[in-house]
C-alpha cells in the first residue's frame, strides 16, 4: 500500500480566521480551552509517539494546552467506541488501521460505526513494521527464522502491539506467504511488547522501527525484515520481506487524525487545517523523517475515502485468515 495522499490546501467555513481576527484561532475564538488527543495505545508506541510529536507545534498555532491521554485496550478499538461520547468540541484521537479498517469486520459487534460515528481529520503518516527477534534466537535471516519456527513450533508465536493493529496485520499476512503456522500474542501497546521480547518472553515481534532504535543500537535484538514495498533509510541494510522470497508482501502502518462525528463543521475545517500545518512544519518534518515515518495530509474527504479503500482491502485478509476478536 503506498498513499496517494498530498497536502490539500483547505479552506477555512466561514472565513474562520478572518471572523476571529486572531492567528491561531477558529470559528468564535475556538479553542478557548486545551484540546485534549487521545491515544488508544499504552505510551510509547507509534500512535503514542506521533500524538506527541504533534503537541508543540499546536500549542504554538492555538496559543493553547495541548493534552495527549491514553487509554488503552483492544489495540484502540475501546476508546475508538467511546469517542462518540467524548464530542466536548475539544477532543480528537490519534487512529490506525486496525480500529477504522479491520476490527468492524472481524465477527465481534463493535460499538461504534465508522461512517456514522466518526469524523475524518487528516492522515499524519504511514510506516512499515519490521520483523524482530530477540538476538539470542539463532538466526540471522528471515530464510533462517522460518525454517528454525518450522522445527521449534514452540517458537512460532509473535507479538504486536494489539489485535487487529499494523503487526497483527503483518504477522497474519507473512502467515498466509510463508504457511508457517504463527501464533499471535496481543499486547497494549509496543511498549508492553517490547518489554516481553527482551525479556525472551515471547522470540518475535513485529514492531514500528522507532520503538526498536534502542535496541538494536545496543544489540539486544535483531532485524530480519521490513514490511514496506522498500527499504527503510532507517535500516537501509535490512532488505524488505518481499526482496527475501515472499514478492508482493506488503503492510504499512497509517496514522490518522479523527473526531467524534456531530462537532460543527467549521471547527473540523479549522482543525483540519491546524493538524496539517503541524504536520507540515520543518520541526516535525524532520523528526518524523528521523524516525523512518512518510508524511501524508490531506482533506477531509480525502481521508474518508482512504479510510473506505482500505477496510475493503483488510476485510479480504480477515475472512482469508479467519481473524476473529481476541
Amino acid at each position: 500500500m503506498r498513499t496517494t495522499f498530498k497536502t490539500a490546501g483547505v479552506g477555512l467555513a466561514l472565513a474562520l480566521s478572518a471572523a476571529a481576527g486572531l492567528a491561531g484561532t477558529g470559528p468564535d475564538g475556538y479553542p478557548q480551552r486545551p484540546l485534549r488527543i487521545i491515544v488508544g495505545f499504552a505510551p510509547g508506541g507509534a500512535t503514542d509517539i506521533l500524538a506527541r510529536m504533534l503537541v508543540k507545534p499546536l500549542q504554538d498555532q492555538l496559543k493553547q494546552s495541548v493534552i495527549v491521554e491514553n487509554r488503552p485496550g483492544a489495540g484502540g478499538a475501546v476508546v475508538t467506541g467511546q469517542l462518540k461520547s467524548l464530542n466536548d468540541g475539544y477532543t480528537v484521537m490519534v487512529n490506525s488501521v486496525g480500529p477504522l479498517a479491520v476490527v468492524p469486520h472481524m465477527g465481534a459487534k463493535v460499538p461504534y460505526n465508522v461512517e456514522k460515528d466518526i469524523a475524518p481529520l487528516t492522515l499524519i503518516a504511514v510506516q512499515p513494521n519490521a520483523l524482530v527477534v530477540n538476538a539470542a534466537l539463532p538466526v540471522k535471516d528471515l530464510k533462517e527464522y522460518v525454517d528454525y519456527v518450522k522445527a521449534h513450533p514452540d517458537k512460532a508465536s509473535y507479538g504486536s502491539s494489539g489485535v487487529a493493529g499494523g503487526g497483527h496485520l503483518a504477522g497474519e499476512l507473512f502467515r498466509s506467504y510463508s504457511k508457517v503456522p504463527l501464533s499471535h500474542v496481543p499486547y497494549r501497546g509496543g511498549g508492553p511488547a517490547m518489554n516481553d521480547l527482551l525479556g525472551n518472553q515471547i522470540p518475535a515481534l513485529f514492531s514500528t522501527l522507532p520503538a526498536l532504535a534502542d535496541f538494536m543500537s545496543s544489540g539486544r535484538v535483531r532485524v530480519l525484515g521490513v514490511t514496506g514495498s522498500k527499504r527503510s533509510p532507517l535500516v537501509p541494510n535490512v532488505p524488505t520481506i518481499a526482496e527475501q522470497g515472499y514478492p508482493g508482501y506488503e503492510v504499512l502502518n497509517w496514522y490518522c487524525l479523527v473526531a467524534p462525528a456531530g462537532m460543527p463543521e467549521p471547527v473540523l475545517n479549522f482543525l483540519n487545517e491546524q493538524f496539517v500545518k503541524a504536520i507540515k512544519s520543518p520541526e516535525v518534518q524532520r523528526t518524523m523523517a528521523a524516525q523512518g515515518y512518510e508524511p501524508a495530509t490531506g482533506s477531509r474527504e480525502d481521508l474518508r475515502t482512504f479510510i473506505a479503500s482500505e477496510s475493503a482491502k483488510w476485510a479480504k485478509l480477515v475472512k482469508e485468515r479467519g481473524i476473529t476478536a481476541e
